[in-house]
């Protein structure tokens, strides 16, 4: 669900959108391997790949990411 009535948003759409937006704002190049970027958001936070897919579906939708010719995910800002 992108907004819940939960109190804790920590399993919302765009808590876990943010989470991954400052994880590709902290790597080094433009692009980064799918299951790299779960690793490095499981690093920081406890997050589904349910969860994860649905994120970066969100973010792509929005025009935040994109991927590139070989499938990796691509920053758009």
């Amino acid at each position: 669900m992108i907004i819940s009535k939960n109190i804790n948003p920590d399993k919302d759409l765009y808590v876990i959108g943010a989470h991954i937006i400052d994880a590709l704002q902290s790597t080094k190049g433009s692009s980064i391997d799918y299951f790299e970027l779960y690793h490095k958001l499981k690093d920081n936070i406890e997050v589904s790949m349910q969860l994860f897919s649905l994120s970066v579906s969100w973010l792509f939708l929005l025009g935040v990411i994109d991927k590139n010719g070989e499938g990796h995910i691509t920053k758009c800002f």
